[in-house]
C-alpha cells in the first residue's frame, strides 16, 4: 500500500461509506440520491470491542451487540451519517498515526483513538456527536443483553408464575 499523501487520499476515499467517492473517481455511478449508507459489520465490532473490550467477561462483540446495532442505524438516515462520518474520522486518525487503518490497532490503540477523536481536546463537534452517539449505543445494548445483565449481577423478574393459571400453560 502507497504511503504519504496520495496513499493516505486513495485509502480516505475507499473508508468513506459505500466508497462513495472512491467509484466517483472511478467513474462508477452513484448509489440512489437519499440512499443509506449500509452499516459495516466488521467495522462496527472494532467500535464496539474498543468500548466494551472482551477480557475474562465477554465484551459487546459476544454480547450480541453489532446485529442489534445495525438493525438501529438502518432504520435512523442521521445516525447512518453519523456512523458513516465517524468512520472516516477513525480511519483519518489512524493514518495520521502511521497505521493502515482503524482495524490495524490494537484493542487499547482503538479504545484510545475513539477516546481522543471524540473526547479530546481538539474534538469537532462532529467527532464529540458520533463518539456520543457510539458510546451511548454500545452500552444501552450491552447492559440491555442477558451477557450485559450478568456481568452487573442482574436477574431479570420471571417471566411466568408457576402458580398463574394462563392458557396453554
Amino acid at each position: 500500500m502507497r504511503r504519504g499523501r496520495r496513499g493516505f487520499l486513495l485509502r480516505l476515499l475507499g473508508a468513506l461509506p459505500g466508497g462513495v467517492l472512491w467509484r466517483a473517481v472511478a467513474g462508477e455511478p452513484a448509489p440512489e440520491a437519499g440512499a443509506e449508507p449500509a452499516p459495516d459489520e466488521r467495522w462496527l465490532e472494532l467500535v464496539a470491542d474498543a468500548i466494551v473490550p472482551g477480557d475474562d467477561t465477554p465484551g459487546a462483540v459476544a454480547a450480541g451487540v453489532v446485529p442489534r446495532l445495525i438493525e438501529s442505524i438502518r432504520g435512523d438516515e442521521h445516525k447512518a451519517r453519523l456512523y458513516a462520518g465517524g468512520r472516516a474520522l477513525l480511519e483519518a486518525a489512524a493514518h495520521e498515526r502511521n497505521a493502515d487503518g482503524f482495524a490495524a490497532l490494537s484493542t487499547d490503540e482503538r479504545s484510545a483513538l475513539l477516546r481522543a477523536v471524540g473526547d479530546g481536546a481538539k474534538a469537532t463537534p462532529q467527532a464529540r456527536a458520533f463518539y456520543l452517539q457510539a458510546r451511548g449505543d454500545v452500552l444501552g445494548l450491552f447492559y440491555t443483553s442477558p451477557v450485559g445483565w450478568r456481568g452487573i449481577g442482574y436477574q431479570p423478574p420471571p417471566y411466568a408464575y408457576p402458580s398463574a393459571d394462563l392458557p396453554g400453560s
